[in-house]
């Protein structure tokens, strides 16, 4: 059976703690009886479908339809055409995503032909009119580490491609003149070894500012990454943000091209119990949640 991997994120929409604007948004696209026909969600094209309201948690796809630089009909002799498409059609990528209301926790379904997360949250701004953050969950211990005001990082290492679309360039400052600068020499790809103390200068050990640990968050969460290591200050202890984060593996049936929505959905949601000793180190309780 096809296998496919399951990332784990935190949303969070400005000014809006208890999540209330994205329920309400779910709650609007579910219909009546629980179950949600098809939404039009914006202009170019991205829908969600089959959307589902199960005790608080909120399943289905988040689907792009491609109506631009499609393949074409071949024959064995060779022979091109184009697709027979109706004029409202054209090839759809799906992401199946489970929402935990209660939370704010997204598990999402990687496929590299449909959409990255950092859409969906474009989506879900647009949507509720207030930035909407979705974050990657690191394993226990690593996001309190990289965040903690004590921890002072004396290195990076970065490693990743330049997003050719421009939606999903990180959105902090560090981040956007990284990505700038990049755009504006037409690179394709970095590699970047960083060291706030270079060996041998007669200086006082110093740190990267507190601004690096938003940007190395930010970049982690960027498609096409592939290092973001970072050392801890005077300690031989490295925070790797790729390896930290938090995803799993299912096996799942698949119809066609892509995997059965009543296998994967329910599958999907089987994992919140698998992690849940991570989620709830994670989230924590509600006074001790970290931030």
């Amino acid at each position: 059976m096809p296998t496919y991997r399951i990332d784990c994120y935190r949303s969070r929409t400005a000014d809006d703690e208890a999540g209330s604007l994205v329920t309400d948004l779910m709650d609007g696209i579910v219909s009546d009886n629980g179950v949600s026909g098809v939404t039009v969600i914006d202009a170019d094209g991205h829908i969600i479908a089959g959307l589902r309201n199960s005790g608080g948690l909120y399943r289905g796809a988040f689907i792009r339809i491609r109506t631009e630089d499609l393949p074409r009909v071949t024959n064995d002799l060779g022979q091109e055409s184009d697709l027979d498409l109706a004029q409202n059609e054209g090839l759809g990528e799906k992401n199946f995503f489970v929402y935990d209301a209660e939370r704010g926790l997204l598990l999402w379904q990687v496929n590299g032909n449909g959409c990255h997360v950092s859409r969906f949250a474009k989506f879900l701004s647009d949507q509720v009119d207030s930035p909407t953050r979705i974050s990657p969950i690191l394993r226990h211990g690593a996001l309190e580490r990289l965040m903690s005001g004590d921890v002072l990082l004396s290195k990076f290492e970065l490693s990743f491609a330049l997003p050719t679309n421009p939606e999903l360039y990180p959105d902090d400052d560090n981040s956007q003149r990284m990505m700038e600068l990049l755009n504006g020499i037409d690179a394709d790809s970095i590699v970047i070894k960083a060291a706030a103390n270079a060996p041998g200068r007669n200086r006082n050990r110093k740190s990267f500012r507190s601004g690096t640990k938003a940007m190395l968050s930010s970049i982690a969460d960027m498609p096409g990454t592939r290092i973001v290591r970072a050392t801890v200050d005077g300690a031989n202890d490295e925070i790797d943000l790729i390896s930290d984060r938090l995803s799993t593996f299912i096996e799942v049936r698949s119809r066609g091209r892509y995997p059965d929505p009543n296998r994967i959905l329910p599958a999907m949601t089987e994992c919140i119990e698998e992690l849940q000793d991570e989620l709830d180190a994670f989230f924590g309780d509600e006074e001790n949640r970290i931030d």
